[in-house]
């Protein structure tokens, strides 16, 4: 029947439209495609586009935080970052094409990169995602267009994906298993809580501040020390103290790790395991959420009665 009518009770219409699509919807005679089966078959094509479009995959690292860095400590963060990344063999850097911290870091990535013959072409590899279009102004965070489409990014390969910046980051956590955040305002909340809905991994630098550092309700999960890691490289993420060197050298060592207990066959296990459960908890959503809708089914025939009353 789809809630997005249900949700504008203030539209003059809403009774009408209400009552008409519950007709439609409990008519024997009549079928419809539901629409999170829609979305998720969308979702299924995007995310095997993105695969065909991206190097080296299981070695490809995602970088998130503010469009628009607030320290100079984060700034050189970045570019240490980048610059320790770019010596790691098969190692991609996947960006959402936004200014600030993933630009600062890809670029030096790739810098590095071409200054670099031992590395070859495909493990050069910049990559950054961006959606179609999107309805809100973004022109501040990155090279949008007035009709909301977006630039290519001058370096790098720039893949367009999704009709907006949300799906795009919905597609990117379910393929990409390891994202490093570097401060982050509140739209970078919604990309971390993608990965971890996904099961897959956050690296919060958390002496930036911002969303690495928690704050605008960022989950708590990304602060864990995740398995496999070394409790001296994790607790350098958080010394305000530590040069931007240590920190750079200390996101590769956990990245590294990651990267390696991802690919046992005891994670595999275990994230075959994650996934069975995720759904059940879907399905258990999907459940309650249709004994609700038969609920307000219910109480339908007495809105007539109620706007009919005399105060």
């Amino acid at each position: 029947m789809g809630n997005d009518m249900i949700m504008k009770v203030n539209n003059p219409q809403f009774e009408c439209v209400l009552k008409a699509r519950v007709k439609r919807a409990l008519n024997p005679s009549s079928s419809e495609t539901p629409k999170d089966a829609t979305a998720e078959a969308k979702m299924n094509y995007l995310v095997n586009f993105l695969k065909r479009n991206l190097p080296l995959q299981d070695m490809c690292v995602y970088i998130a935080g503010s469009s628009k860095l607030q320290t100079q400590r984060a700034e050189e963060i970045c570019k240490a970052i980048g610059s320790e990344l770019a010596k790691v063999e098969r190692v991609s850097l996947v960006t959402g094409g936004f200014f600030g911290a993933a630009d600062t870091t890809a670029k030096t990535f790739c810098e590095c990169r071409e200054n670099n013959s031992q590395f070859s072409k495909e493990e050069s590899a910049v990559v950054h995602i961006l959606p179609m279009h999107d309805s809100e102004d973004l022109t501040a965070k990155a090279r949008q267009n007035p009709d909301g489409s977006f630039e290519a990014m001058p370096y790098g390969k720039t893949v367009f994906l999704g009709d907006s910046v949300k799906e795009r980051e919905t597609v990117v956590a379910r393929l990409l298993d390891t994202c490093i955040v570097i401060e982050g305002g509140p739209g970078v909340v919604h990309e971390v809580e993608e990965f971890i809905w996904n099961d897959h991994f956050v690296i919060p630098i958390m002496s930036t501040g911002g969303a690495a550092g928690g704050q605008y309700g960022v989950p708590v999960k990304i602060f864990e020390l995740p398995p496999g890691v070394d409790i001296a490289d994790w607790s350098v993420l958080s010394e305000k103290d530590a040069t931007p060197e240590e920190v750079a050298k200390a996101v590769v060592n956990i990245m590294v790790s990651l990267k390696k207990a991802l690919a046992s066959p005891t994670n595999t296990l275990q994230k075959s395991t994650a996934i069975q459960k995720r759904k059940s908890r879907k399905k258990l959503m999907k459940t309650r959420k249709v004994k609700v809708q038969d609920q307000d089914m219910q109480e339908i025939d007495i809105v007539p009665a109620l706007s009919s009353k005399t105060p």
